[in-house]
């Protein structure tokens, strides 16, 4: 059976979509309804309930996909395997959204190496939608996503509740009128339903990015004001160089550990996780 099929069958499983699971694919709408024709011939089986308003699993594509998410991370991880130095045992591969790079992903590995000198690592900084897409795929054994799973076969665990606060080059007030240095960071449909909550009158902001790294590399050359976690910026704050608006709303951002519910190497899978808990319960 063709790893590009199965590929292509989570793609739409996930997105409910033939159309836009071949955009995100890059390939064409008539070569993944190609892909899903030959993998229902080989199974005689239908797997999608086709509608105008896009593509429904049918009870039996609901069966295929966790059948179809171990092949593919079985592949995923065989590729790996096969390209590890004679030192190395182990590989896994970790994914992380990009603000989660510095001060979680990096001394989470540290931690591992530190006791687990045998396994190698492919880490991967990605926004969190498409760090779903390769732990859906088998592209990546854990991830550190602002955004849960929600497909069948893979569990999510909130481990950080960031609290988002604005942040600010100088000491001011509360944002309550539009303020040209203000630089928006994109954190998601959720952030997004908040902000528009807590600021019902101000204008679309001058400046977004997508990432609070990107605004406090601004906010550094420029001077201004942005929604950062606390946590983060802790030691700018501590020293001055950053200063917490306190009448300004505080924003609540949650981080998940996404993993596969039965992976192909549990206790190594097991074994980062309970690091990982082991690091955020020590800091």
């Amino acid at each position: 059976m063709n790893i590009s099929h199965l590929k292509a069958f989570l793609e739409i499983a996930e997105i409910g979509s033939f159309q836009h699971s071949a955009e995100r694919l890059h390939i064409t709408q008539s070569t993944i309804s190609a892909r899903i024709k030959t993998l229902e011939e080989q199974l005689g089986q239908d797997l999608f309930i086709r509608r105008r308003d896009g593509a429904q699993l049918t009870p039996q594509g609901h069966k295929l996909v966790p059948h179809a998410q171990a092949a593919v991370q079985a592949w995923e991880q065989a590729k790996l395997r096969l390209s590890l130095p004679e030192q190395l045992s182990h590989m896994l591969a970790i994914g992380a959204q990009m603000d989660l790079w510095a001060d979680l992903l990096l001394p989470w590995v540290d931690q591992i190496k530190a006791q687990r000198a045998e396994v190698g690592f492919a880490l991967r900084v990605e926004f969190s939608d498409v760090l779903l897409k390769q732990i859906h795929e088998g592209g990546l054994d854990m991830a550190l996503c602002y955004s849960p799973s929600r497909m069948p076969g893979f569990v999510s665990e909130r481990i950080l509740l960031d609290e988002l606060i604005l942040a600010s080059s100088e000491q001011r007030s509360a944002q309550v009128e539009w303020r040209e240095d203000y630089v928006h960071v994109d954190w998601g449909e959720s952030f997004r339903q908040q902000y528009q909550q807590a600021y019902t009158t101000l204008r679309a902001p001058a400046l977004t990015v997508g990432t609070y790294t990107l605004a406090l590399d601004y906010i550094e050359r420029n001077g201004g004001c942005a929604f950062m976690p606390k946590r983060a910026v802790k030691d700018l704050l501590d020293s001055g160089q950053l200063h917490q608006i306190q009448d300004a709303p505080v924003f609540e951002h949650p981080v998940y550990l996404v993993r596969p519910s039965a992976p192909n190497d549990p206790e190594l899978v097991d074994f980062a996780q309970a690091c990982l808990s082991q690091m955020l319960g020590a800091t």
